[in-house]
């Protein structure tokens, strides 16, 4: 028998040491994994350290460095590693069963500490003793960092880990990273997501109304609901935003949604309490932004932000990027007139969060309407430009990077939406296609195609459209501009050939001249179109003619030959009526060459006049409601907007676009429905740039002509159609005989307005006395029926409505606004 010896002391504290350097590259390796797998790269960026120069993301095995030095003396050394590690290691001990259990074959490690057979049901997490060491994660971001810490509860958040760690199918649950649910827009992006994380698609998710939720225990409340947009053609990088009010109360919207208080001189008490009982929107003040992106680059930088035009030359961005020790910065920055980005200002790209998964990288921010602070984009109501850019890493820097990168685009939105849903259909709801038949485009810049339908028999009955939307063919959505459908004003006994051919042909028959009243109205980039739930558009019924007339505008500037075509619009109605007829009226400019913009003109403002003379007559005495607006314009086109006065007192907007693009005309729900009274004036304004032209452009059709209108949609229903106006015919002549007699232009009262205009040599002394002429000469106005006769009166020599108090220039809520001189120093 061989004698017992004594181990040395140092022997066993060897052994005790290399035990314990095993444990820890053990855990380590699955900690390497986990991370690299994407599990464990939740990480948030106190907002004290975000927007600085360069900060470090946190890796998941400091997450114990966030905790106070008070709180890390109180944990045990057990408490500290399952802090280390939330997530389920190869094994646990179950501390109150007081027997270890393996994650074998038959065995899924559902929760930290909890194991339950496949087919048993999950086992509840709260009575977990691990529950602690999972909560102890959040509790480490400390809630005065303005951190999103609260933006998913802990028990969706617990469920998303699971979930993404197990591949548990979930098939009520998506997993954007801040409820951002997507909408039906990104059910394409949604489903390449969910086929890449391995779970089912959702085909039935839609974009409702989301209840509020706390984005910062201080600052703001998200409200509404969630938008998106994808980035590029093939959906690679997607964006979803939603908008933030101000924490803790909710600020008017009586003077527009997305519009800084002004205050309106002269309106009486009555008139301030109508508009202080009717609008009680919330003023948004930031808004939530959130990009998902499956590019392939493994460190790659990502650049969201705005630009005045969608050019990257002037933008203001955000911009997520690695660095060659793979930590992640996020930073503001602007592009320079050279194309690479400079370091922006600190304090502008806030509550910064990313999360990577599976080749699919997320990152959520938020940024405030208008930062105060100098070159930064002040983000308003109307049209936004949203540039992006994709590249590779690693970086050592951002300032100096080519903002273009490996791919950059923009997107056109509005990104401060109203809160109430317009993609899905109201319930119930029937559909009718007024689509063209295998139209043959011609070889020629401009075409307008008219279709004459005879409505189902069913529509004999009264019903309501309660929505629209365009049903354009795929291969022609570079060359269908717009589309109208209208209705033909006849007895309903009257028969309308049904016609198939151009809009301007000499056989077109005269019955179709009637086809004037609108029933639906698109243009390139527009989005379906919503009516409110208390009005529905009337088609059918005994007294409504069934013919139907659709007009398609082909734009072809390249003359694309062999173009076969059957677009139209889808009209969705329901017979079961709403409390209102709707309708729809233009304002603005007439399409007539009377209008003309000189070229080389930067700016130019054009402006049509929707008379007192003309409401009176042909409003109600309750007035009407203005629910829906589509500013109007072609190519030189560069901001639009609509204003109101009564009684010579300016009110706040109807409509206002700052960043208008001919490209993406919106027929716009307004946030809250706009009151005009019998008497009231609206005047629709367009500025136009003609920096590139080298004649006149006149007013017209033709999409190398210009147009400034207004389709507005409102209820209820009215005779009045058309409240547009153009220059006096009489003051016209007299300028043209002006500017020949003392100024030596080649004019003449032989010739026709458009050869007139082009026969001027234009300056930009020429330029400003023709708006002048413009902004005080009289009015001619159509004030027209649907019919197309004019309401009775004299319509010639109107002369332009006076305004005796205009509105003050719109109020910045900044303490302090910093400006740039010309030396470049900021004051």
């Amino acid at each position: 028998m061989l004698p017992c010896r004594k181990i040395p002391t140092f022997a066993l504290i060897a052994v005790v040491v290399i035990a314990h350097v095993l444990r820890a590259q053990t855990e380590a390796t699955f900690e390497n994994y986990f991370q690299k797998q994407g599990y464990l790269r939740d990480h948030r960026i106190p907002e004290a350290q975000a927007d600085q120069t360069s900060f470090n993301s946190i890796p998941v095995h400091k997450l114990t460095e966030q905790l106070s030095d008070d709180k890390q003396q109180k944990l045990s050394f057990d408490e500290r590693q399952h802090h280390k590690r939330p997530f389920m290691r190869p094994y646990e001990r179950d501390h109150e069963r007081g027997k270890e259990t393996l994650c074998t074959s038959n065995k899924i490690c559902k929760y930290p500490g909890e194991f339950a057979d496949k087919n048993s049901s999950k086992r509840s997490f709260d009575e977990s003793p691990h529950k602690r060491s999972f909560m102890r994660q959040y509790q480490s971001f400390p809630e005065e960092s303005g951190n999103e810490m609260y933006l998913n509860s802990f028990e969706e958040e617990k469920q998303e880990l699971i979930d993404d760690q197990y591949n548990i199918d979930m098939p009520e649950r998506r997993s954007p990273l801040l409820k951002l649910y997507s909408s039906s827009a990104s059910r394409r992006f949604s489903a390449m997501q969910n086929k890449e994380l391995g779970r089912p698609a959702l085909s039935s998710l839609t974009n409702k109304h989301m209840p509020s939720e706390i984005v910062s225990s201080e600052q703001f409340v998200s409200v509404g609901a969630v938008f998106d947009r994808p980035l590029n053609k093939n959906d690679t990088h997607h964006f979803y935003w939603r908008l933030l009010t101000e924490g803790g109360h909710a600020s008017s919207g009586r003077h527009g949604f997305g519009t800084p208080n002004r205050e309106e001189v002269g309106v009486s008490p009555e008139e301030e309490e109508e508009e202080e009982e009717r609008d009680t929107t919330p003023l948004p003040a930031a808004v939530r932004c959130e990009v998902h992106s499956r590019g392939n680059a493994p460190m790659p930088w990502i650049a969201v932000g705005f630009s005045d035009r969608g050019e990257l030359p002037g933008a203001d961005l955000c911009v997520f990027w690695t660095d060659w020790k793979d930590q992640v910065h996020f930073q503001s920055a602007f592009v320079d007139s050279s194309g690479r980005m400079v370091t922006g200002s600190p304090g502008v790209c806030l509550g910064f969060r990313y999360r990577r998964q599976r080749g699919l990288l997320k990152f959520t921010f938020y940024r405030k309407l208008d930062t105060c602070l100098p070159r930064h984009y002040v983000i308003e109501r109307g049209t936004t430009h949203l540039v992006w850019s994709y590249g590779r890493g690693p970086l050592y820097q951002l300032s100096g990077v080519l903002a273009a990168g490996e791919e950059s685009g923009s997107v056109m939105l509005e990104l401060l939406k109203p809160s109430f849903d317009q993609q899905s259909p109201p319930q119930p709801f029937n559909e009718l296609k007024v689509m063209s038949e295998k139209v043959s485009v011609p070889t020629q810049e401009t075409t307008y195609w008219c279709t004459v339908r005879k409505l189902p028999e069913h529509f004999q009955r009264k019903h309501h459209m309660i929505m629209y939307r365009p049903a354009i063919e795929e291969k022609n959505k570079d060359i269908v501009h717009h589309m109208e459908v209208f209705h033909c004003e006849h007895p309903p006994h009257v028969v309308v050939p049904l016609y198939t051919g151009p809009c301007d042909a000499e056989d077109r028959p005269s019955e179709t001249d009637a086809c004037k009243r609108v029933l639906s109205a698109w243009a390139m980039g527009a989005m379906p179109f919503t009516y409110p739930q208390e009005a529905g558009l009337p088609i059918g019924g005994p007294d409504f003619n069934p013919y139907i007339m659709l007009e398609v505008h082909y734009n072809n500037p390249l003359l694309y030959s062999g173009r076969v075509d059957s677009s139209g619009m889808s009209l969705l109605y329901t017979s079961q009526l709403r409390p209102h007829d709707a309708s729809i009226m233009e304002l603005g400019l007439e399409y007539s060459d009377k209008m003309a913009i000189p070229p080389h003109s930067p700016s130019f403002i054009l402006s049509g006049y929707c008379v007192p003379e003309c409401t009176a007559l042909g409003l109600p005495a309750e007035g009407i409601f203005i629910f829906g607006s589509q500013l109007h314009t072609h190519l030189t086109g560069v901001r639009a907007w609509t204003s109101r006065y009564r009684n010579g007192r300016q009110l706040s907007d109807l409509n206002r676009d700052n960043h208008y693009s001919t490209r993406f005309q919106e027929i716009r729900r307004l946030p809250e429905p706009v009151h005009v009274l019998p008497g009231d004036s609206l005047v629709t304004s367009c500025e136009h740039s003609t920096l590139g032209r080298e004649n006149a452009t006149m007013g017209g059709f033709s999409i190398t002509d210009e147009m400034c209108v207004n389709y507005i949609h409102y209820y209820p229903k009215v005779e009045l159609e058309v409240c547009k106006s153009s220059v006096d015919t009489q003051a016209l002549v007299d300028y043209f005989h002006f500017m020949n007699k003392y100024d030596l232009q080649d004019t003449s009262p032989s010739k026709g307005w458009s050869d007139n205009y082009r026969s001027i040599e234009w300056t930009p002394l020429r330029a400003d006395f023709l708006a002048d002429m413009y902004a005080s000469a009289p009015l001619s106005m159509q004030c027209n029926k649907s019919s197309g006769a004019r309401f009775p009166g004299y319509w010639d020599g109107i002369v332009i409505p006076k305004v005796t108090h205009e509105l003050p220039a719109p109020h910045r809520k900044c303490e302090h606004i910093e400006t740039i001189k010309n030396d470049g120093q900021v004051t």
